[in-house]
C-alpha cells in the first residue's frame, strides 16, 4: 500500500490534454446548470448524468456536479 499524494486527490489538471478535458466538463456543467435552471440534482439526475457522459462527471458533496478526476487524469 503506497502512501497517497496531493496528486491522488486533486482536480487540477497538469497537461494540455489534461486541461482540455477539464474545461470540457466544466463547460459541460454549466450548460446542464444553466439549462435546467439548478445547482444541484438529486441521485436520479446524478446517475442519468454520470452515465450520459460516460462517467466524466460525478457528483460532488451537496449533490453538486464535479469532473472526474479519474477521467482527467486518464486513470481509466
Amino acid at each position: 500500500m503506497k502512501k497517497p499524494t496531493k496528486a491522488d486527490h486533486t482536480f487540477y489538471a497538469d497537461t494540455q490534454d489534461e486541461i482540455q478535458k477539464l474545461e470540457k466538463c466544466q463547460a459541460f456543467i454549466e450548460s446542464i446548470k444553466e439549462f435546467s435552471g439548478k445547482g444541484t440534482f438529486n441521485m436520479s439526475e446524478q446517475h442519468q448524468i454520470r452515465h450520459l457522459t460516460k462517467g466524466a462527471i460525478a457528483a460532488g458533496r451537496n449533490s453538486e456536479l464535479i469532473p472526474n478526476v479519474t477521467y482527467i487524469k486518464d486513470a481509466v
